[in-house]
């Protein structure tokens, strides 16, 4: 028997050594802002997100005219300036977010601003002071789901061009305003300012306070309550309207059993001028009050304003009260279908309709 031995060589294999690779830094902030484009978008996430956004005149450059700079701050985070932003894209995402927009002393145009709010009971404060709005110009904000509080203020802000407030709370018991202290809506200018509460039983109200609506001008609010059990009302306090121009103002319960008003104090109207008011109940068994202390300018024959006042309760059981110290051109109660109780008051002299609908016209 024959043996043999071989050699084997074994090829050794390197050690294994275990280590840790640093890896890059990674940000991952809760708020995403990005802008594409003259468009700024803003997105939260399911977290209850605080953020704040500012739109200033740009200090860090020399440029004439002065720039606009958007400032975005969330949840502590600076992001940093954005310029070339021509319109504000904001989505809150879910969760009980909280956000500030402010606009102050600007020498140009600021963004147009559309917001979601989304899910969740979220606050929106929008504040405008101290600029001029020279060309068109639109805010509109759609809340959602959740009970929400949603308010733009305007002050000192000239309007002179088309300009569009819209607010609508969505559904939930939210709570929507817009409040317009002095500035003018020049001649021949429109601002048009509409505050919704969606479904819910929601408190919407509109105030304008020592505002001049220029010659041929127009200035129209509208406040709806939507759905539900609401609480609507619009405040006029001083202010003028200028020869040729129209101010409207429309305050609406709609579904629910709603308490709905209007409230003139104060003020004058030209020559060729339009004051149209109206309050409406929409269907259920309503509460509305409309009070006129207007101060009309006297004018020539022929050229006396349209003063206009329509109250209306329509379907269900109603309570209407309606005084004017003025004369208006036409006076209109109708307390619609349902037992319903109406006064109208022109000076001293009552009008009172019960259990029937009553049109007193002028």
């Amino acid at each position: 028997m024959t043996s043999h031995s071989r050699n084997h060589k074994r090829i050794g294999r390197p050690p294994v050594r275990l280590g840790l690779e640093m890896l890059e830094v990674r940000w991952c902030p809760a708020v995403s802002v990005l802008q594409v484009g003259t468009e700024l978008s803003i997105v939260g996430n399911r977290a209850d997100n605080d953020m704040a956004i500012v739109a200033r005149v740009d200090d860090s450059r020399v440029d004439d005219p002065p720039v606009t700079a958007i400032q975005v701050v969330a949840d502590g985070i600076d992001f940093g300036a954005f310029r070339g932003v021509t319109r504000i894209r904001l989505n809150t995402g879910a969760g009980d977010d909280s956000v500030r927009y402010e606009a102050e002393g600007l020498t140009s145009m600021p963004p147009d601003f559309q917001a979601d709010l989304s899910s969740g009971h979220d606050t929106l404060t929008l504040e405008y002071r101290n600029m001029n709005l020279t060309a068109r110009h639109s805010v509109n904000v759609v809340g959602g789901s959740g009970d929400d509080e949603t308010s733009i203020n305007l002050s000192n802000v000239d309007v002179n061009a088309a300009v569009t407030l819209s607010l609508g709370g969505g559904t939930g018991a939210d709570e929507v305003g817009i409040i317009i202290v002095g500035g003018k809506v020049g001649d021949g200018a429109t601002l048009s300012a509409s505050a919704n509460g969606g479904g819910g039983g929601d408190e919407v109200g509109i105030i304008i306070q020592d505002g001049i609506v220029g010659d041929g001008a127009t200035l129209s609010a509208s406040a709806n309550g939507g759905g539900g059990g609401d609480e609507v009302g619009i405040v006029i306090i001083g202010g003028s309207v200028g020869v040729g121009a129209t101010l409207s103002a429309s305050a609406t319960g709609d579904g629910g059993d709603d308490e709905v008003g209007i409230i003139v104090i104060g003020g004058s109207v030209a020559r060729d001028a339009s004051l149209m008011l109206s309050a409406r109940g929409g269907a259920g068994h309503d509460d509305i009050r409309a009070q006129v202390m207007f101060d009309p300018q006297p004018e020539p024959p022929g050229l006396a304003a349209m003063l206009m006042l329509d109250v209306r309760g329509d379907a269900g059981n109603d309570n209407i009260r309606a005084t004017s110290d003025v004369s208006f051109d036409t006076h209109r109660i109708d307390g619609g279908t349902g037992l319903d109780l109406a006064y109208l008051t022109v000076g001293l002299l009552p009008t009172i309709g019960i259990e029937e609908t009553i049109i007193v016209e002028a």
